[in-house]
């Protein structure tokens, strides 16, 4: 998942930019806003991270089949792991979800699979 910020620079520069990376915390309790950006700071500068309630986090993890599984680790309430999926999903401007890409995808095969799904775009609308 390290590695996903090289999408963005493997990309042709002019199709890079119709791309608007977003990161979706699965962990509200500990990711608030100021979480995210320190951690996305070591990602692509254009990534947007998003947070929001638990209530709505776990509507955005039902609608995309997104796993997760809290394990409280101690009695500290803010001491508990998160197992999780990990997944790549390619909205078009449409709004709807035109793939999706699991972690064992190398950036290279990534970028190359969203470059053809834009010039897919591109010639269709």
């Amino acid at each position: 998942i390290r590695e996903s910020p090289n999408i963005m620079e493997i990309s042709d520069k002019e199709k890079s930019l119709k791309i608007e990376p977003i990161f979706i915390t699965i962990d509200p309790m500990r990711d608030g806003p100021d979480q995210l950006k320190a951690y996305l700071s070591d990602w692509h500068p254009r990534f947007l991270g998003l947070t929001g309630t638990q209530e709505q986090v776990d509507d955005v993890c039902k609608k995309y089949r997104v796993y997760y599984s809290k394990a409280q680790m101690g009695p500290n309430p803010m001491d508990y792991l998160i197992d999780h999926s990990v997944m790549f999903y390619l909205m078009g401007p449409d709004g709807d979800c035109h793939e999706f890409y699991a972690k064992n995808l190398s950036p290279a095969d990534m970028a190359a699979r969203i470059t053809d799904q834009i010039d897919a775009w591109d010639l269709t609308h």
